[in-house]
């Protein structure tokens, strides 16, 4: 999981757009997570607790990435704040899958 989003974010943050083609790629990967970890019988709690571990990683990632582009500090944080709504739609996406997966039952 770690692997991907730090690809999608590396590619957003040196883009320099703010397009919905991100936030779709994001939601997609939570769909692709949630999927994954539906089918491997992980609880949605268990799936929430870890992502939100990981997001601290993110978000120092996310800076690091913003610092070696080369971004002026107060672009870096709006950087590393878009990043983070990334972040709420790779979370979006997982728990869309965890609802569908419980009214299929």
């Amino acid at each position: 999981m770690g692997r991907q989003l730090v690809d999608l974010f590396a590619r957003y943050v040196a883009s320099g757009t703010k397009g919905d083609r991100f936030v779709e790629d994001a939601r997609s990967l939570g769909h692709d997570y949630g999927r994954t970890l539906v089918g491997a019988g992980v609880g949605l709690t268990a799936t929430v607790s870890t992502f939100n571990a990981m997001r601290l990683s993110l978000e120092e990632t996310a800076a690091q990435i913003a610092a070696e582009a080369g971004l002026a500090a107060d672009t870096a944080v709006q950087a590393v704040e878009d990043v983070l709504k990334l972040a709420d739609a790779v979370l979006e996406g997982l728990a869309e899958i965890y609802e569908d997966s419980m009214r299929a039952r």
